[in-house]
């Protein structure tokens, strides 16, 4: 769809909150125009990618919603760690956490690039992997300063659901 297409598309709802998500939404090269046409009609603009493409063409109005790939999704080594330097305050970094193992993972790369001074870090418990208390438990006795989040969509719908 083109953007221009998007904009009509979209004009006729209510919210002026839009966020842009799919596989990963920089894989689109005109994506980083989408959010800034966004930006420029009113909206509120989040971006979900999985950190493997550069964000630093996102617009810094945009709030950049970024997964930190865990060794349980065997996925994290596909990160570029150079997209750090390109987050701030209103930026969201989370770690899906399958086991021990990723939560250490976590823990390492939170502390080593001082990532909750910037901003908010969110630790969320893959689903049926991995319980929120046991999770919960781990960041009270460390006393890490990050937030739990839940796939609330997987629990209102089902882990399966598509497009909601």
């Amino acid at each position: 769809m083109s953007i221009s297409g998007i904009m009509d598309k979209i004009r006729h709802f209510k919210t002026k909150l839009i966020q842009i998500t799919g596989g990963e939404p920089l894989l689109q090269k005109e994506t980083p125009q989408l959010v800034r046409k966004l930006l420029s009609k009113g909206y509120k603009v989040l971006i979900g990618t999985n950190g493997s493409w550069d964000i630093s063409k996102v617009d810094k109005r945009a709030i950049k919603l970024m997964d930190i790939k865990c060794p349980g999704s065997r996925q994290s080594g596909k990160m570029l760690r150079g997209n750090f330097r390109h987050l701030n305050k209103n930026d969201e970094i989370k770690f899906v956490i399958c086991n021990r193992k990723d939560y250490t993972f976590a823990k390492d790369i939170i502390k080593k690039h001082n990532l909750a001074k910037n901003t908010l870090v969110v630790l969320s418990p893959a689903f049926q992997k991995i319980t929120p208390k046991i999770i919960s438990e781990w960041i009270l006795k460390d006393g890490i300063n990050l937030k739990l989040g839940l796939q609330v969509h997987k629990l209102i719908w089902g882990p399966t659901a598509r497009g909601v």
